[in-house]
């Protein structure tokens, strides 16, 4: 979680959830739809996107449905997570009545039954996902009912080591409050919803989802609004200005590095069984023009699930090696990984031990093409996937090259004290923070307590450093703590030391 929400939040609590966050999203063991090599993913013409915010107590999550219904009247659908790298989950079941919306994700342990109100475009219920219930409520987007943009004021804030950069883009339309839409530059972070309200020169915008406020005065011209950002208990000085509508920045972000078609190479789909049950790996081998034999790269993502690019927020680095290579006379296999995309298995019952066994499968696969060189087949490795590259290179003798794409060399559990730190140092905490931070995180890893016990103790311990909000979410912190840490994927992280391998 890169964005405003946790950036600006400086207790330890917060600086914690970060490293929780990113390495375990709430949703990071569903199946990811795959998405064409040259373009992003477009829904049907006749798409309903409903939209709503998940408040879990440590973050609030944006997530969107594209619910359609197909010719032969199935009803197929995705769920987005915006906040957790916009990649598309694929909904096992879906169904939309005039009464109610009901879907699922079986993998994720998640599901969602809403009654529809009388004009049928909101649903109020119950999300439900491994154990816990949040009251959730979606609605219909419709971009027409937005109304017309008529104003966009630009601010630059910053809030403690951090400087932002962003514009709020203001849509009017008759008998309606103004709508607002957020897009933070400094975070890649683009059309957040906001409402304003305002009465004389005072006015008021909340960000839901961020739970944040700015609240200010206008001047005598009505171009320029002197306010403070409010958000987590910390008020940071913000000056808006009114722009023209021209010179509103473009909030789409663009990838001009996605690949175009290419004359130079030919891709085509594979599957791979591996030796575990259930587990059939889906991939995209490139291969360049001409009678070969070529050297081939297998590209290893990083930790959780990832499909054959790799792709976060619209970005596909695999792809890009792929084509920036095969145009230099060498093949790539890439592949989904087990339970992502086009591939089958559980990923959330794996471990990385697990994934270099994948990776094995796809080596000895590769082996049987005859365009392929069986002697030049090289792992290329990225975060975790650069502590699988080495292990499976350090089993067999058939590996001619490891490249390792920031991954790591001292166990996973130093990896997990040093970054907390490291994050925490970056947002702003004091001393005072690191400690306890340091503190909580040791604890955890003994495993002698129940996450009561352990939140009991934490907010005694600390109780002068914390404020009443971090003491509410003390507790859930450490439940999704915990949960990680019981993860087979987790226990075998902080006990593997590749400096063996490597």
């Amino acid at each position: 979680m890169r964005f405003i929400p946790i950036q600006l939040q400086r207790t330890f609590v917060a600086s914690l959830l970060a490293v929780f966050a990113a390495a375990c999203p709430l949703f990071g063991q569903s199946q990811s739809q795959k998405q064409d090599d040259n373009s992003s993913e477009k829904p049907p013409a006749e798409v309903q996107v409903w939209y709503g915010e998940l408040d879990v107590k440590l973050a609030v999550l944006r997530l969107e449905f594209h619910i359609s219904k197909q010719a032969d009247g199935v009803t197929t659908g995705n769920m987005i997570s915006l906040d957790q790298g916009g990649t598309a989950l694929k909904l096992d079941t879906v169904s939309v009545t005039d009464k109610q919306i009901s879907l699922s994700i079986i993998r994720a342990k998640l599901e969602f039954t809403g009654d529809l109100d009388a004009t049928g475009s909101v649903a109020k219920g119950t999300f439900k996902q491994f154990g816990k219930q949040y009251p959730f409520k979606l609605e219909l987007v419709d971009p027409k009912n937005d109304g017309e943009h008529t104003q966009t004021w630009t601010g630059r804030m910053t809030a403690g080591p951090k400087r932002f950069d962003f514009q709020f883009r203001v849509y009017e339309k008759e008998g309606s409050e103004p709508k607002l839409k957020l897009d933070s530059f400094t975070e890649n972070d683009f059309n957040r919803r906001a409402t304003m309200t305002h009465e004389g020169d005072e006015v008021k915008i909340e960000i839901s989802s961020t739970k944040a406020k700015v609240i200010g005065k206008l001047n005598d011209a009505m171009d320029r609004l002197d306010a403070k950002w409010h958000q987590n208990g910390g008020k940071f000085d913000l000056v808006l200005r009114k722009i023209e509508l021209a010179q509103t920045r473009d909030p789409k972000a663009k990838r001009p590095q996605t690949p175009q078609m290419s004359f130079k190479y030919k891709t085509s789909e594979h599957k791979v069984k591996t030796k575990t049950e259930g587990v059939t790996l889906a991939g995209s081998l490139t291969v360049p023009n001409g009678d070969g034999p070529f050297p081939v790269i297998v590209t290893i993502s990083g930790s959780g699930p990832q499909d054959r690019d790799e792709t976060i927020h619209g970005h596909k680095p695999f792809f890009v090696i792929a084509d920036h290579v095969a145009k230099r006379k060498i093949a790539t296999f890439r592949y989904d990984d087990r339970g992502v995309g086009e591939s089958t298995g559980d990923f959330g019952l794996a471990s990385s031990e697990d994934f270099a066994g994948d990776v094995e499968a796809i080596v000895d696969y590769l082996k049987t093409i005859e365009k392929l060189d069986a002697k030049k087949i090289i792992l290329v490795g990225h975060s975790e996937g650069g502590i699988i590259a080495p292990m499976v290179a350090a089993k067999r003798d058939d590996i001619a090259g490891v490249v390792l794409l920031a991954g790591t060399g001292v166990p996973g559990l130093d990896i997990v004290l040093s970054q907390t730190q490291l994050i925490a140092k970056a947002e702003g905490a004091d001393a005072q923070a690191l400690n306890a931070q340091k503190f909580i995180l040791n604890e955890l890893l003994k495993e002698e307590h129940s996450a009561e016990e352990l939140a009991r103790i934490v907010n005694e311990k600390f109780k002068d450093q914390m404020s009443e909000g971090d003491a509410e979410k003390t507790l859930a912190m450490i439940e999704q703590a915990q949960k990680q840490f019981e993860s087979k994927w987790f226990k075998f992280f902080l006990k593997h030391d590749p400096r063996v391998d490597l």
